[in-house]
């Protein structure tokens, strides 16, 4: 990571954040691989072979980006992503710790990051009605754009 901190800790904090939310294990497991397809060899079919379907749906979903649409319709597409919602409150909870060490980018990133965010997962959170994800993004955002 641009932390210098080793690549599994953002994992980490994503389970960490969906464990605090009391979210199901497959959801939790599925933070915590969350970055695996694209970061290393290992494949969805991997995943499933060893954690389970709902795991492996989870983590392919968050693992295809949407392409470049309007917010509203990213919004209602994170949410209907193969039936699984856990899908995008994995976004969330990535997004949320993305947010957290955004001051390891440079400025200009910082702010694109921060502006996506407002337009994208800001209202995602509302939207899905997790106020703790909700309000920090919110938070993140205005320290970001509002120094």
């Amino acid at each position: 990571r641009k932390s210098g901190e080793p690549f599994i800790v953002h994992p980490l904090h994503v389970a960490t954040v969906l464990a605090d939310l009391r979210m199901d294990a497959d959801t939790v497991m599925a933070g915590l691989l969350h970055d695996t397809v694209e970061d290393t060899s290992l494949t969805v079919g991997d995943i499933q072979a060893t954690f389970g379907d709902a795991v492996a749906r989870i983590v392919e979903g968050v693992t295809d980006e949407p392409t470049q649409i309007d917010s509203e319709n990213q919004q209602d597409l994170l949410l209907s992503m193969s039936s699984e919602w856990r899908v995008a409150l994995v976004k969330l909870a990535d997004r949320l710790h993305n947010m957290r060490t955004l001051k390891h980018m440079p400025k200009e990133k910082r702010i694109k990051k921060a502006k996506e965010t407002m337009e994208l997962f800001v209202p995602l959170a509302r939207k899905m009605g997790i106020t703790p994800i909700y309000e920090e993004l919110l938070d993140l955002c205005s320290e970001t754009l509002l120094p």
